[in-house]
């Protein structure tokens, strides 16, 4: 039972584990460096967010400036007509004609 030919075959299921553990441990240096970019992200991010929260807020203050001036002159305004409406006005009276038919020609 002895073959002359000495020959060793891999089936699929050898080939896909060889495969995982390459992958596995392939990869083991770069752990390193992506938890440090990782952290590094996250740390420009709260610098934008601490940023953005900032800008906004200072926009935000001057628009609400902006429209407290705007209430203040309208609440200005509306004080002017109130106190215009409490003034009685003088309508001058009219002449009554009577209708055109009633009227006789000379």
């Amino acid at each position: 039972m002895s073959d002359s030919n000495n020959k060793a075959s891999l089936g699929c299921g050898s080939l896909i584990l060889i495969a995982v553990i390459v992958l596995i441990f392939g990869n083991a240096g770069n752990d390193k460096d992506l938890l440090r970019e990782v952290r590094s992200l996250k740390a420009e991010l709260s610098s934008l967010r601490l940023t953005t929260s900032s800008d906004s807020s200072r926009e935000l203050k001057s628009e609400i400036a902006e429209l407290k001036t705007a209430i203040a002159a309208q609440s200005a305004t509306l004080a002017e007509i109130q106190a215009g409406l409490k003034k009685p006005v003088q309508i001058p009276r009219q002449r009554a004609l009577p209708p055109p038919s009633q009227i006789e020609p000379e």
